[in-house]
């Protein structure tokens, strides 16, 4: 049996976490980064304690902390144990399969990692970041606040649009491959090593410091750009219902979910989605 973590960043429902954690074999590591926001931090007691929980940084959304933190707990992980596979979730994930599952169809496939990428320029990205390369161009203030409300939104935009105007103020391009992806992920050790060391990767990370949404970009542009890229599956085995309207599961979402056959779930919420991991429970037992 290979051995596996997970790698977590929350900042809220505690509830929906611990019963992530209550079906968590019991020889996985958990390791959770619980966000520095002063309304919710008193919160992090409550988490069980058979998860190594840190709390590093203030993650605004889309900044590039969000990646950092990732790392961070898989340097923390690495140092705690030996780990085979480094499975990336929210706190609004759930298992969408008996993780003993999960153990045997990865052990099963030969040391990869599980990462569903896609080439830029990606359509789908046309705006605000044109088709992708806005990620890795255009300097925001996202590690300061929230950019999609209020002033700084305003701040942000006229900054991004003076960039627009003025090209030298942008970044250049990466000289590779550019990719895409979800941050969530599940990943071989081989690679993990790699990019907690790597110098290339090291500096490509941080040459993204205030960028939006650069974890998008980061997981799938390095290992593309790898020695292990042809040990890269590109499925990530995450059932996220993109493109409706609200992205909470529900009950209504557990035939879908159960015949995806993905590993993990989300979003997942205590208040509409509690009958959704009952089921779901059920479902674990039932297929172990």
């Amino acid at each position: 049996m290979a051995k596996h973590c997970i790698i977590m960043t929350a900042y809220k429902d505690v509830s929906s976490i611990n019963r992530f954690i209550d079906v968590t074999p019991k020889d996985w590591g958990i390791y959770i980064h619980w966000d520095k926001n002063p309304s919710t931090f008193g919160e992090r007691d409550k988490i069980s304690k058979r998860a190594v929980v840190v709390s590093l940084k203030k993650v605004y959304w889309g900044a590039w902390e969000h990646i950092d933190v990732i790392l961070s707990l898989m340097r923390i992980a690495k140092t705690d144990k030996e780990y085979d596979y480094f499975h990336i979730v929210s706190g609004q994930d759930y298992y969408a399969v008996n993780p003993l599952m999960i153990d045997k169809r990865m052990s099963e496939s030969s040391e990869c990692s599980f990462v569903e990428y896609f080439t830029i320029p990606y359509q789908r990205w046309k705006k605000p970041w044109e088709s992708g390369y806005g990620i890795f161009q255009y300097r925001t203030f996202a590690s300061y606040g929230d950019i999609r409300f209020g002033g700084l939104r305003i701040v942000n935009k006229l900054f991004q649009y003076t960039q627009k105007l003025f090209p030298f103020l942008k970044r250049n391009l990466p000289a590779m491959e550019l990719y895409g992806s979800s941050v969530y992920c599940s990943l071989h050790r081989d690679f993990v090593t790699w990019l907690l060391t790597d110098k290339q990767s090291q500096d490509f990370i941080n040459s993204l410091k205030n960028s939006t949404c650069c974890e998008e970009v980061v997981i799938a542009t390095l290992i593309m750009n790898s020695p292990f890229r042809e040990k890269c599956i590109p499925k990530s085995f995450r059932y996220i219902p993109w493109g409706r309207d609200g992205l909470t599961l529900t009950e209504k979402d557990y035939d879908a979910i159960v015949e995806s056959q993905c590993f993990f779930c989300r979003k997942i919420d205590t208040r509409l989605s509690l009958k959704l991991v009952n089921k779901l429970n059920v479902f674990l037992l039932e297929n172990e």
